[in-house]
């Protein structure tokens, strides 16, 4: 099947159906979930194939809905949705529509799921060059984040002074330390 018809079938198995505005907004976060995946080939994988067909990575994926879709098992409201999703992945796949989710690259549903990495979405609580999931974007049935690496935090030595003056002022202080001495925020002129 081609990277089109995967990917809508994936839409029509992962989005909700509560009604088509709904499918509407929910299946574009979800397809450009995947194809911002694919703008890391080295952890994702190259393709929306590769990207939709990884193991272990979206729950509707040989399942009941997906199984539907891909046999055109469908009743009529079903193939709404259907011709719905075709369309979205059309429309993401061409970058006819913006990416709503700011590059976001993961998604669930809070009424049905908890992973673990959906714990792990303030940077405060993680190492340094540890990941964590920064939520870009809500749709009406699924939150959407995106994989940030931590990055290592400066030593106190590496911050220049003009960097640590204008954090000391922003912050309100009126002194501040820098390499052991104590140095004030006033400007002088």
């Amino acid at each position: 099947m081609s990277d089109l018809g995967l990917l809508a079938a994936m839409l029509f198995s992962e989005a909700t159906k509560n009604n088509m505005d709904d499918f509407k907004q929910d299946a574009t976060g979800i397809a450009w979930v995947a194809k911002n995946r694919t703008q890391r080939p080295n952890r994702f994988g190259e393709t929306i194939a590769d990207v939709v067909l990884a193991p272990n990575q979206f729950s509707g994926v040989n399942g009941d809905e997906w199984n539907k879709f891909m046999n055109n098992n469908l009743d009529d409201n079903e193939q709404g949705y259907a011709k719905e999703a075709l369309r979205v992945a059309r429309q993401v796949m061409g970058g006819l529509v913006d990416d709503p989710t700011g590059g976001a690259d993961h998604y669930y549903n809070p009424d049905l799921a908890s992973p673990a990495w959906g714990k792990l979405t303030d940077p405060k609580k993680v190492k340094d060059n540890e990941y964590y999931y920064e939520q870009k974007y809500e749709s009406p049935a699924h939150n959407f984040f995106k994989e940030t690496l931590k990055p290592l935090s400066k030593k106190e030595s590496d911050i220049r002074f003009n960097d640590a003056f204008k954090k000391a002022r922003a912050e309100g202080l009126e002194e501040f330390e820098w390499r052991g001495k104590r140095y004030t925020t006033e400007v002088k002129r």
